[in-house]
């Protein structure tokens, strides 16, 4: 994978957690019926430390992915030696 590559995949990454910060997911939703009924996937749930800040919990995995990432200049000066990125003929 190149460096390109994994920037694109980060930047998908970040947006699909983004969106999830409002409406969450098929799993935070199954999550959330297995703590209604007590069981989640054969396992008894007990009392824990309290609910998670899901906007809150989301933003800080954005921000640590964010941090992580490929400094964009240097993406953005090797995309221009990426084909996809090229312009089409017209």
């Amino acid at each position: 994978m190149t460096l390109v590559d994994s920037s694109v995949h980060i930047k998908q990454t970040i947006n699909v957690l983004t969106a999830m910060k409002t409406t969450g997911g098929r799993s935070m939703k199954k999550a959330e019926q297995g703590v209604s009924s007590g069981f989640f996937k054969d396992v008894e749930l007990t009392e824990g430390r309290g609910e998670i800040n899901k906007p809150r919990f989301y933003e800080s995995v954005v921000a640590t992915l964010t941090k992580r990432s490929p400094e964009s200049s240097l993406v953005q000066t090797l995309n221009a030696l990426d084909k996809r990125f090229w312009p089409g003929e017209q």
